[in-house]
This record gives structure tokens, C-alpha cells and sequence, in this order.
């Protein structure tokens, strides 16, 4: 039991890290596509929409897998407006 429970916690530590890494690479992409004014918006940004959906989540239904995927679909929402803001007219069209 014990080396099941020591291998979850090491996995979770290293899911909640991977998390803030795709943060802050989202907001270093953002800063040097728009200036770092729009790097530190996304990094705030990003917290703050995180923290109030995951204060909404535990406060309705107390999952934590529920907040895990939270946390990822805003990251790969922002990646997702990163990408499509930054595309330029003719890089899209043939």
C-alpha cells in the first residue's frame, strides 16, 4: 500500500508542476509575440481564471480530477489564442 500511494504522490507533485511550466511558458510565447505587458496579463490572467474556476468547482462538487482538467483546458485554451491571434493572413490562405 504504501509504495501504490508514494508512486500517486509523486505523479500528482509532478501533474501540478508540469501545470505551471505550461503557464509560464504561455506567458513568456505571449510576451515575446505582443511585448511584456501582454506576458504578464496572461500570466495574471491565467491565474485568475484557474483560481476562481477551481474555488467554483470544490465549492459545487468537490473534484479534484474535475480542477486537474480545468487547469489544462484553460492552458490549452490560451495556447489555442495564442496560436490563432499570431497567424498571420497569408500563412493561413493558400
Amino acid at each position: 500500500m504504501d509504495d501504490n500511494f508514494e508512486a500517486y504522490a509523486n505523479r500528482v507533485r509532478a501533474d501540478h508542476y508540469l501545470h505551471w511550466f505550461a503557464v509560464i511558458a504561455a506567458a513568456v510565447w505571449a510576451g515575446t509575440l505582443y511585448g511584456w505587458m501582454a506576458g504578464a496579463g496572461v500570466l495574471i490572467g491565467l491565474l485568475v481564471a484557474i483560481s476562481v474556476s477551481n474555488t467554483i468547482i470544490l465549492a459545487r462538487s468537490g473534484s479534484f480530477r474535475a480542477t486537474r482538467i480545468s487547469r489544462w483546458a484553460w492552458v490549452l485554451i490560451v495556447f489555442l489564442a495564442i496560436m490563432i491571434s499570431s497567424a498571420e493572413v497569408h500563412s493561413v490562405q493558400p
